[in-house]
């Protein structure tokens, strides 16, 4: 009896360990499945990016966008109270480029604009973008692309970084086709990932940092006017940070975009005009600057 009360302790504390070891076994193999999954589902998606800026370089701009100036305009709504106005521009241009002009104005708040010239193939383009707040601060951006390099420098406070300089990931999204993007993937309900410059994302040690940015078809509801309109959920970074949700109608045009605090809805000039007189003739500006920079 006593040989048996001195072993069994033992051999109840190894058998404890060991299963102790096997349970980290599987949890650490586990992590690593898990690991291992995600990282698969990244590349897919960072591969079905890459697939539609590679489908819009080979067909060309042209074939998304008509001859002609193009314009959406938006009221900026929080609170169920209308705030500002957003509008974007974007045409053809002198030999055969692209260009286009996005400037949002939220009264006692911000201003907001970007200009952007993109070749046919989108291999090679320059951007523009400023932001002024009510305070006096703000910032702008420079990217250009050409020859598959990315080139940033940016501006705040008086002064300006050195210019960062890398080589444009395959799923880079080149400035100025976001919106193409948003369509894209709501017409083939895609789930993809894009490499993105953000004017606000500070450069380091002279390199782009590209942020992440996920699209994902999300599915279709009716509108208050009963009609399908297609979903598409836009975030950036690697989790649900920023989300934006697009609804699209069938022929792409984007009627609303639904932010954390604020929405988007599509509207007609004259009614930007009559809360905003003044809108068009910034919007008249603001494309007679990106026609000057680009002629």
């Amino acid at each position: 009896m006593g040989n048996v009360m001195t072993r069994t302790p033992m051999k109840s504390e190894n058998a404890r360990r060991g299963l102790l070891a096997v349970l980290m076994l599987v949890v650490l193999a586990g992590s690593v499945g898990i690991a291992w999954v995600l990282e698969r589902q990244s590349d897919k998606k960072t591969d079905a990016g890459a697939e539609i800026i590679r489908q819009i370089r080979e067909k060309g701009l042209g074939n998304y966008w008509s001859d002609g100036l193009q314009a959406d305009w938006f009221l900026v709504q929080a609170y169920g109270e209308t705030i500002g106005w957003k509008a974007s521009a974007w045409g053809a241009f002198v030999k055969g480029n692209f260009v286009g002009v996005t400037i949002e104005v939220i009264p006692n708040r911000s201003r907001s604009h970007e200009i952007w010239m993109l070749n046919p193939e989108a291999t090679i383009g320059t951007y523009h973008a400023e932001i002024l707040l009510t305070d006096g601060s703000g910032f702008k951006t420079d990217i250009s692309l050409k020859d598959g390099l990315v080139k940033v420098r940016q501006h705040a406070g008086g002064s300006s970084t050195p210019v960062a300089n890398s080589k444009a990931p395959e799923n880079y999204l080149p400035e100025g086709t976001l919106h193409l993007a948003v369509q894209r993937v709501a017409k083939t309900r895609a789930n993809a990932q894009f490499a993105m410059v953000f004017n606000e994302q500070a450069s380091i040690d002279d390199v782009v940092e590209f942020g992440t940015l996920r699209m994902e078809h999300i599915g279709k509801k009716k509108n208050s006017q009963g009609k399908d309109v297609s979903r598409v959920q836009m975030s950036r970074g690697l989790g649900k940070k920023s989300r934006i949700v697009y609804d699209l109608d069938e022929k792409g045009k984007i009627l609303v975009i639904y932010g954390e605090k604020m929405q988007w809805t599509s509207a007609n000039r004259q009614d930007v005009q009559k809360a905003f007189p003044n809108a068009p003739k910034l919007m008249h500006q603001m494309l007679q600057i990106a026609a000057s920079k680009h002629r």
